[in-house]
């Protein structure tokens, strides 16, 4: 019996019993569906993980909070404006990393592309390969204390995502009322870096621009959004105690220094249980719905095994009831696996998903190999 007639069968007999197969279509349609957004998740969960590992790179992390809440008393609007630029000095002068991600552009092709403001360490800890040598990185991207109105008409060199090659090109420059942001290269497809000290999602830097970090004393904003976009990874507690001792003299804000590594470690163990629920919950989900259809296809055997009877007397073989009977569980499998990869716009989560399904059909075709032997299939004729 060649393929084509076997598919012809399958088709048949889910015609047959339509509502039938409807059932399982969806079923496995929604464990696919399922299952590819648990793989999804687990790389998310992993790729924060391996984010957090580099973060932290066995050091001790600091970060200072600013308890007041955003309080208006903003020591830059009045008399205390040299202690401020001095304490602000005392920040910038530490091993500090930035990740300042709160403004956008607006170009003159009408684009909104937002900013990722960082310091040159950013691309290491979270492993993001550029088109330029780390001794470029070190010079484009160092800290700087610089007010916007000095900037007026000064280009950036910046780095652009992927996604912005498609309408952009090394070269370019982008105008944003009075600064210019020159591209001097790409990073990678699905770079992703993690505020450790805001929250515990990856953030792609696909459609953003990278640029180097820099405080604009015009901005009454800028110290407050600084304490929040600020970690010191490398220097010694005693070092950011004295920032606090200068704060506290000078009465300028209410800091405190909060060591993030332990809330870190907490937060490895969260993603590790999260990734072990989620293996669970996929594997169980999966073989659940393996058994229900594995369950459907016997009972179909059972209930035509006189016709694979009669088959097999008139010269069918058994390789062609293997087919029959499976061919009609693979164009199930077809179609939950063609509905997953459009829902996932056949992703990398999709395509395991695939790889699953096929690994699943191969694995029913072999079980019923071994339920249903030819002997089995005669001496059933022969009680009718």
């Amino acid at each position: 019996m060649n393929i084509n007639k076997c598919f012809k069968f399958a088709l048949i007999s889910i015609r047959k019993d339509l509502f039938s197969s409807i059932f399982k279509i969806i079923q496995i349609t929604v464990a696919f569906i399922i299952l590819a957004y648990i793989i999804k998740e687990l790389g998310l969960q992993r790729k924060a993980l391996n984010l957090i590992n580099g973060v932290m790179d066995n050091k001790e992390i600091y970060i200072l909070r600013e308890e007041s809440f955003g309080a208006e008393d903003n020591p830059f609007n009045d008399n205390r404006r040299e202690d401020a630029e001095q304490l602000l000095n005392m920040i910038l002068n530490q091993k500090i990393s930035v990740i300042q991600n709160e403004r956008q552009i607006h170009t003159e092709e009408n684009e909104y592309i937002s900013l990722v403001g960082v310091t040159a360490d950013f691309f290491n800890d979270y492993d993001i390969s550029v088109d330029l040598s780390k001794e470029e990185i070190d010079e484009y991207f160092s800290n700087e204390k610089i007010k916007i109105c000095d900037m007026k008409g000064s280009t950036i060199p910046v780095i652009a995502g992927a996604d912005l090659k498609k309408n952009h090109k090394i070269g370019d420059v982008l105008e944003d009322y009075e600064i210019n942001y020159k591209i001097i290269g790409f990073a990678k497809k699905d770079s992703a870096y993690i505020m450790p000290f805001q929250d515990y999602y990856t953030q792609t830097v696909d459609d953003c621009i990278i640029y180097p970090y820099f405080f604009d004393l015009n901005d009454d904003r800028a110290i407050n959004t600084l304490f929040y976009s600020c970690f010191f990874k490398g220097s010694s507690y005693r070092e950011i105690e004295k920032i606090i001792d200068f704060n506290n003299e000078k009465h300028l804000f209410n800091l405190s220094i909060k060591n993030y590594s332990q809330q870190l470690k907490n937060t490895k163990i969260t993603y590790a249980n999260n990734m072990a629920l989620y293996g669970f919950f996929g594997v169980a989900l999966l073989i659940f719905s393996l058994i229900g259809m594995t369950s459907t296809m016997l009972n179909r055997i059972i209930d035509n095994l006189f016709e694979y009877s009669v088959n097999l007397l008139c010269g069918a073989t058994m390789k062609d009831i293997y087919r029959r009977v499976t061919f009609e569980f693979l164009i199930i499998f077809v179609l939950g696996v063609a509905v997953t990869g459009a829902v996932y716009k056949f992703s990398i989560s999709s395509l395991i998903v695939a790889m699953i399904a096929m690994l699943c059909y191969l694995a029913m075709r072999l079980y019923l190999s071994k339920m249903i032997k030819f002997e089995t299939l005669v001496e059933n004729m022969s009680k009718e």
